[in-house]
């Protein structure tokens, strides 16, 4: 109840509000279908009683419904009610629960538990009732072979909505809700902290490091392991993010590091370094690495770099002033600089020591 009175509603939305006991939850979730579609509705938001979700799960899910017009449905992350406790998120059904994530990513999935999930209304266009059903079938088992079946109502659902091939499923993990089991005095289920998803946001007594555009060749350090975030799946990063919309909360981060800042225009330098400030630490370190403009113009000059080679990738360039200059602006002090021919790197910190 203190979850329900916290929560946070989108602008300028409309909201119908539906309650049910004692249905069965795949009858009761084709119910709240049913009155979506009768009142025009855009989005249906389901939220089981035991499940708490965090206090902007609405409006974050509706933006993100509102950048992925390929979303059918996307949900928050919560737990199986048993120990160890597993995500009740899916990459294909007979696999069992998906691990392969971190906190904080938005990334694709073939099933996901329904208890704090957004769903488009349009798609039920393209799906024949029962929407949800519960089933066990005992057939096959009936002629002595081993083949229950056996669904879910958010299984078989999802199970429906990716036999389409037109929408997509998504799981939001900077959404991690909190299920708890009402047969106990109110035992709440999380992810384990040593699990995949979560063991990483306890740097052990080490410096939090953030590796930005980690690409091929990751950042390597003394002193802590870097957390890698690439836009690239290719990569394996930690993250699977854009860079200029980080996944991390403010002032988290010892060292933010990036050989990345090159890839970006120029109009958009200011607000990329913005981002990545924003989750370092006001005592924190940034460190960058650049390809010396200055380097790369004797190179173009003497027929040694072919354009091609010089702009693939790079979409700005940085001289050691130019690079001192706009860091300057952020109320960044460079305190050391390493250089070779062709690279410059800087090592900043806020001019004040303050955040």
């Amino acid at each position: 109840m203190f979850a329900y009175h916290a929560m946070a509603t989108p602008m300028n939305y409309n909201h119908y509000h539906l309650q049910l006991r004692g249905l069965e939850v795949g009858e009761a979730r084709n119910f709240f279908a049913e009155h979506a579609i009768s009142n025009d509705c855009k989005y249906i938001f389901f939220w089981d009683e035991d499940v708490a979700c965090p206090p902007h799960s609405i409006p974050e899910l509706v933006y993100k419904m509102e950048h992925h017009p390929e979303a059918g449905v996307i949900g928050g992350v919560y737990c199986l009610k048993r120990d160890p406790a597993e995500p009740l998120l899916f990459r294909g059904n007979g696999n069992g629960p998906y691990w392969d994530w971190k906190a904080g990513e938005f990334f694709e999935v073939s099933g996901i538990g329904m208890g704090c999930t957004l769903v488009r209304t349009e798609i039920f266009q393209d799906l024949k009732k029962p929407w949800f059903k519960t089933e066990f079938n005992y057939e096959r088992m009936l002629d002595g072979t081993a083949g229950l079946e056996s669904w879910t109502e958010d299984l078989w659902f999802c199970q429906r909505i990716t036999d389409t091939g037109k929408w997509k499923i998504y799981a939001d993990g900077s959404l991690l809700c909190t299920h708890y089991d009402m047969a106990f005095p109110c035992k709440a289920y999380n992810l384990p902290p040593d699990s995949k998803p979560v063991q990483h946001m306890n740097a052990n007594g080490e410096k939090k490091i953030l590796d930005l555009g980690s690409g091929k060749l990751p950042y390597k350090s003394t002193e802590g392991k870097p957390i890698t975030a690439d836009p690239d799946e290719r990569a394996k990063p930690d993250y699977r993010c854009d860079l200029r919309k980080l996944p991390f909360g403010n002032k988290e981060f010892d060292i933010v590091f990036s050989a990345a800042l090159e890839n970006y225009e120029v109009s958009e330098t200011d607000e990329v370094l913005t981002e990545w400030l924003r989750v370092m630490k006001p005592a924190g370190e940034l460190r960058l690495v650049v390809s010396d403009s200055k380097w790369i113009a004797k190179e173009l000059l003497a027929g040694n770099l072919a354009p091609s080679e010089v702009y693939s990738k790079r979409r700005t360039g940085f001289t050691l002033q130019t690079l001192t200059d706009t860091l300057s602006r952020k109320g960044m002090q460079v305190e050391k600089v390493k250089s070779d021919p062709a690279h410059l790197g800087v090592r900043a910190k806020r001019g004040n020591g303050l955040g």
